[in-house]
């Protein structure tokens, strides 16, 4: 089997990675009160078009991203 490769998304470097598999993880990180929150890979959802879907947060945000739109992001670029 092949390895797994992971990337940073663009835009959330060091918060989120995208895989070679389409897997999508949140990475290590501290909390707003200092805790330390383990990373781990995020549970997808399928959208009503059939396409698997999840959201990202940064600053307070949450946006909603298609899978595949993820790992082109990750290993194609912008």
């Amino acid at each position: 089997m092949k390895n797994e490769i992971w990337r940073d998304i663009p835009g959330y470097e060091n918060m989120y990675q995208v895989s070679s598999f389409g897997r999508v993880r949140g990475l290590d990180r501290v909390d707003s009160i200092g805790r330390v929150r383990e990373g781990k890979v995020l549970k997808q959802s399928l959208s009503s078009t059939k396409y698997y879907k999840l959201r990202l947060t940064k600053d307070g945000r949450t946006r909603n991203y298609r899978i595949h739109v993820l790992v082109a992001l990750g290993f194609l670029g912008h």
